[in-house]
């Protein structure tokens, strides 16, 4: 009885699953153990000791001829019903258990039973099923399919649940908006999964319909996301407004910081550098992590790394190279200590690349993006994954290997593009719009330049704006030397939005370009005046390539 019982099994079984599902009033849960024991003696059961607790299984041919003897005596809808409800309350646990374990203890515990998972749902929405089961099964596996990018399988399941809960009159509506969030998950993470942001919306009407916070915030942070991934700071700024009004609310005193974090984000985007600096260093100062319902599950990252990304970024602005690289190492030695790799890779994305290829330090630039390839990889990241082949792309163009470069950097922008993960679109243009410059094609660099100020234009961008206008000055003197008025331009307007921001590393640039022109022109003194004054804004002695650019231009003025 036993043996053929534990043919409901799909893969390995715990002692403890062999007692609750096989046992009944012929079988005694107390006898369960000496059986199992009895039948590995015999090998008709494989004892696999390979994990923290030892699973037990069947193999293929003598869990054939179990189910088949199963099916004879009746009772196999029984015990998938027994198998299917043991699941639920085990998933249910393992959701729970995923708040306050360790990742790695978590899935050494639980990566066993994907194949019991698998079996159990399977059973739920056959026809001789309950679909209940399986809609509650499908909300708790969420994040060991997230954990193991089971994207497709999640999808699908989650899918077929919401199906089912929509043929029922009275769906359960907490379930309901838990399927719809977990149908917005996977746009975090990968450019081949469309469709979150209906999915949040969904959940987000749902949570406000039955009064609660917690999901509200998770879905209010997962379309401020989608904001910023889209090139949306505008609309991601009111989205952060409306994370904070509500977390007021919330039982986590932390959550309003998270929201302060949003906002800085969003800020920092628009090009509003100080204010932005002003909201992540009050959540720094502020932000108090939760010690049993981490931030990590609710919002995906750890929330100081991510505050500390767009830190790193402002402070480059401000003209505090060494603090932005500062941060940068912190950061990632913090993940590494912490153990999150999904924050490490965040910080590799959304700072160390981004601020090593600011400062101008190239080998810093190819040690991060090895990292980040490396690390995006090992988790089936492919976004960020793109981002490591536009990092490596723009470092060829930088390393004067244009065609190789361009080579990399165009397919991925467009990949990135068809995405719509466009928040560092603007950078990856300007990348593109030299690389094709040094390639000798000019006029289609002023395109791509023409394009990043048109999004820029439409959706009030403003971080990388000043950087724009002094490339298209240089661009324009690429494809026509006497275009010196029309250059002159570009670069005061660049000068002129660097101050205005007060965005010191973009107006040294700029102001490096206009005194190389003025050079060129023969107005030396005015050349080194407009230069000097800048620098004489930062540290004298800091060191970076644009300062030493700026250095040797005065030297020849």
């Amino acid at each position: 009885m036993v043996l053929r019982r534990a043919a409901v099994f799909n893969g390995g079984f715990t002692l403890a699953a062999a007692r609750a599902v096989v046992a009944g009033p012929d079988v005694a849960e107390r006898d369960v153990e000496d059986v199992v024991m009895n039948l590995v003696a015999k090998s008709l059961l494989i004892a696999d000791a390979g994990t923290d607790v030892i699973q037990y299984r069947l193999l293929d041919t003598t869990r054939a001829y179990a189910w088949e003897t199963l099916e004879r005596e009746g009772e196999a809808v029984h015990f998938e019903r027994c198998h299917a409800e043991y699941f639920r309350a085990f998933f249910e646990q393992v959701a729970a258990d995923w708040e306050v374990q360790q990742t790695e203890e978590w899935l050494s515990l639980n990566a066993p039973q994907i194949g019991n998972l698998r079996k159990a749902l399977d059973w739920a929405f056959s026809d001789r099923g309950q679909p209940d089961i399986g809609v509650a099964l499908v909300v708790s596996a969420v994040p060991l399919w997230l954990q193991f990018s089971l994207i497709d399988e999640c999808l699908s399941r989650v899918k077929q649940a919401l199906a089912s809960l929509e043929q029922q009159p009275t769906a359960d509506l907490h379930k309901k908006m838990q399927l719809h969030a977990a149908l917005g998950w996977p746009q975090m993470a990968t450019v081949t999964a469309q469709g979150g942001t209906p999915s949040w919306r969904a959940a987000l009407a749902i949570a406000e319909q039955i009064g609660d916070v917690d999901y509200q915030l998770r879905a209010l942070w997962a379309l401020w996301v989608d904001c910023k991934n889209g090139g949306l700071p505008l609309e991601g700024l009111e989205l952060a407004e409306r994370f904070r009004n509500r977390a007021i609310h919330s039982a986590e005193p932390s959550d309003y910081f998270i929201g302060e974090r949003l906002r800085g984000a969003s800020l920092h985007i628009l090009g509003r550098h100080a204010e932005a600096r002003t909201s992540i260093e009050h959540m720094l100062d502020h932000y108090l992590a939760p010690i049993h319902r981490p931030h990590t599950v609710r919002f995906q990252f750890d929330q100081r790394a991510t505050a500390r990304n767009t830190l790193a970024r402002v402070l480059w602005m401000q003209g505090h190279s060494a603090e932005s690289l500062r941060e940068v190492a912190e950061n990632i030695q913090h993940t590494i200590d912490i153990g999150h790799k999904l924050s490490l890779s965040n910080v590799l994305a959304e700072a160390a690349c981004p601020v090593a290829f600011l400062i101008g330090d190239l080998d810093l630039c190819e040690r991060y993006t090895a990292r980040l390839r490396a690390e995006t990889r090992a988790q089936a990241l492919n976004v960020w994954n793109t981002y490591a082949d536009c990092f490596s792309g723009e470092l060829l163009i930088r390393r004067g290997h244009p065609a190789a470069g361009l080579a990399m950097l165009h397919p991925g922008i467009e990949k990135l593009r068809r995405a719509n993960f466009v928040y560092h679109h603007t950078a990856f243009l300007a990348a593109l719009a030299w690389g094709l410059t040094q390639a000798g094609q000019a006029g289609k660099g002023l395109t791509a330049i023409d394009e990043a100020l048109e999004q820029c234009q439409r959706t009030g961008e403003g971080w990388f704006l000043p950087e724009l206008h002094r490339l298209k000055g240089e661009i324009m003197q690429a494809l026509n030397a006497g275009a010196t008025e029309a250059a002159q331009a570009a670069f005061e307007q660049a000068l002129g939005l660097a101050r205005a921001q007060g965005a010191l590393g973009w107006e040294l640039r700029a102001a490096t370009s206009f005194a190389k022109l003025l050079h060129r022109q023969g107005r030396l003194e005015q050349a080194r005046e407009a230069l000097a004054a800048v620098r004489a804004k930062f540290a004298r002695d800091l060191k970076t390539p644009d300062l030493d650019s700026a250095a040797d231009l005065l030297a020849a003025l």
